[in-house]
């Protein structure tokens, strides 16, 4: 998350893959997840649980 966020962004915006963090910072969260299992769970981003569009309609802590 930037340091530049007001608050008032949807989270949407906000959504990224491990692979994306993983090249940010270093890390390397799944590795002991065979290959095929490790990319696949790595390199998408599933939305649908976090019933983004609710959220999205929640006001701002900090307005």
């Amino acid at each position: 998350m930037p340091q530049t966020v007001t608050g008032k962004e949807p989270l949407s915006q906000f959504i990224t893959t491990i692979d994306t963090v993983e090249a940010q910072t270093g890390l390397d969260f799944l590795s002991d997840f065979d290959d095929k299992t490790e990319a696949h769970l790595e390199g998408t981003v599933e939305t649908a649980p976090w019933n983004l569009n609710a959220v999205n309609k929640i006001a701002p802590r900090y307005p």
